[in-house]
């Protein structure tokens, strides 16, 4: 098992010239300097993957990503892979893949949470062992705000359908679930837990658990709070559903949805979003 730390909360120098960079108006309430950064691909039938970068003088507090119009044809097909904090606090990268061939064009949206460093502002890493499909990251004495999930040569036949806040908000836990008739081996999942001395307030709302081809949810912070991270989940993880949206829709605002693999029967399942509020 592979554990990383970095705490480097120096002003970031972002890439301001990266295609489709814009920023919301940072939010009047905590966390100081938060705002969201969004940049979205344009079509093809191919994986994706977006590096969002966080405005100067501000970290990487969390970020997500969704499959973006046209969308209906191919959801089912299309299974986030990759929602990873940068450990330099430069931003968020995001990626979804084929779980599915499909010669439908399709787009992604990936976007960066981010803030001015809070005191003790870190990220933690944990790397499983190969074929490992759960792992936890944790922040010892300090709060999480920010959670991430990654699955290593996964080539689209694993996906990522858990990344989860503790209720304590002392860590995250993520899994990586095979796609039933698939043989990879090699693959394993990584854990990323943003990590800060501040406070902060986790918000959980849940779809009941059906057999509905397609779950969507949203729900807001309260009392005047801004979103550090989002996360979500799928129960059970039968590498039959896929999450293809983790998404801040604005500065406080976030939304999860799954849909069921194409051609797939899955058994009864449920989805949980998480927001952290600072």
């Amino acid at each position: 098992m592979v554990i990383t730390r970095a705490a480097r909360v120096v002003a970031v120098l972002a890439a301001a010239a990266v295609s489709g960079f814009g920023a919301a108006a940072p939010a009047a309430a905590d966390p100081p300097g938060h705002v969201r950064v969004a940049v979205t691909t344009a079509s093809s039938s191919a994986d994706k993957s977006v590096t969002v970068n966080c405005p100067p003088g501000t970290v990487v507090t969390g970020g997500g990503g969704y499959l973006t119009a046209p969308s209906t044809t191919v959801q089912g097909d299309i299974a986030i892979d990759r929602l990873e904090p940068h450990d330099d606090g430069s931003g968020f990268t995001t990626t979804l893949r084929e779980a599915r061939s499909t010669p439908d064009l399709w787009r992604m949206t990936g976007e960066a949470l981010c803030a001015t460093p809070p005191a003790g502002w870190d990220v933690v890493s944990v790397t499983g062992p190969l074929s490992a499909s759960v792992v936890s990251a944790g922040c010892g004495d300090k709060t999480l705000i920010g959670v991430g999930g990654r699955i290593n040569n996964g080539g689209g036949d694993v996906v990522l359908d858990h990344v989860v806040p503790s209720s304590t908000l002392k860590s995250v836990t993520v899994r990586g679930t095979l796609i039933p008739g698939r043989n990879r081996t090699t693959w394993s999942v990584t854990a990323f837990a943003v990590c800060a001395n501040t406070t902060a307030q986790l918000v959980m709302w849940s779809a009941p658990v059906s057999v509905d081809p397609s779950k969507s949810l949203n729900t807001s912070c309260a009392n005047g709070r801004a979103l550090y991270s989002v996360g979500a989940s799928i129960t059970p993880g039968s590498g039959l559903v896929y999450l293809d949206v983790v998404h801040a829709v604005d500065a406080d605002t976030m939304a999860a949805r799954a849909n069921k693999a194409t051609g797939a029967a899955p058994p009864a399942w449920g989805l949980m979003g998480y927001g952290i509020c600072g």
